[in-house]
């Protein structure tokens, strides 16, 4: 996958991923069917997702997860995949630009344990699973 491009978008209703990889394969926001090894549905998971919980990828096949949160103020990211911190970041909004989106987009390979930390205010927004 030398020439594999991760883009995700995240805004007030929709998480999506578009890989593109081989021409061998469709694409689009439900997954590609080409050489990437993501396939299926983007599912809303928010009301079943608390932070700082592991939860275990049970599908047997690799999975995409996606969050974003609204707010004001620091925004501190922390995306965890068996225990090792793979996406760290801080978001600061000023009086200039006082409210704002953040998020983030982390692959979890089958069998691993995931799991988001997001401090400072606040809670998630959205959080999504492509399986």
């Amino acid at each position: 996958m030398a020439n594999t491009q991760i883009t995700a978008i995240v805004n007030q209703t929709t998480a999506a991923i578009r890989l593109k990889s081989s021409p061998r394969g469709p694409q689009g926001a439900t997954g590609p069917a080409g050489t990437s090894g993501l396939s299926g549905t983007w599912n809303d998971v928010t009301g079943s997702r608390s932070l700082d919980t592991n939860y275990t990828n049970t599908t047997g096949a690799t999975i995409a997860v996606s969050a974003y949160a609204f707010g004001t103020g620091v925004q501190v990211w922390k995306f965890y995949v068996n225990d090792v911190l793979i996406y760290d970041t801080v978001t600061s909004y000023d009086a200039a630009a006082p409210y704002g989106t953040s998020g983030g987009l982390m692959i979890v390979p089958p069998g691993a344990t995931y799991r988001l930390s997001f401090s400072t205010w606040g809670s998630i927004s959205g959080w999504f699973e492509l399986y």
